[in-house]
């Protein structure tokens, strides 16, 4: 079980701090991409190349992994699978930043897809 915690943001005044789960990663990204309007690359949706020297670990932040539906952004904060931290920004852990492989195999899948979207047409 995956467990999201994440920013809900409208403005500096409409904003909160939720958690969602999920049973896999690619719920999570189905969820975060079935939440763009229009055309991916002119929209929120973004997810960090933490393989890219700009984007090291030290400059995670709850942009880092993004999506919005037009009114809303969505960060996300944190990620644990099955109990155990598997992302963090630091917003959760004290400042610690944390991503392990799983979770960077995963974002360099969504950049894939968000690059090249398929879709199930009949």
């Amino acid at each position: 079980m995956y467990t999201i915690r994440y920013e809900k943001y409208y403005n500096d005044y409409r904003k909160s701090q939720e958690v969602k789960t999920f049973r896999s990663l690619e719920e999570v990204a189905d969820w975060l991409f079935g939440m763009v309007r229009g055309e991916y690359s002119k929209s929120v949706l973004f997810f960090v190349d933490l393989d890219n020297t700009w984007s090291r670990i030290e400059r995670l932040d709850p942009s880092c992994i993004q999506s919005g539906d037009g009114k809303w952004t969505y960060s996300i904060e944190q990620i644990e699978k099955d109990g155990v931290i598997i992302y963090s920004c630091g917003t959760f852990t004290n400042g610690i930043r944390h991503c392990n492989e799983e979770v960077k195999q995963w974002l360099k899948e969504c950049r894939k897809r968000k690059e090249h979207p398929q879709f199930n047409f009949g």
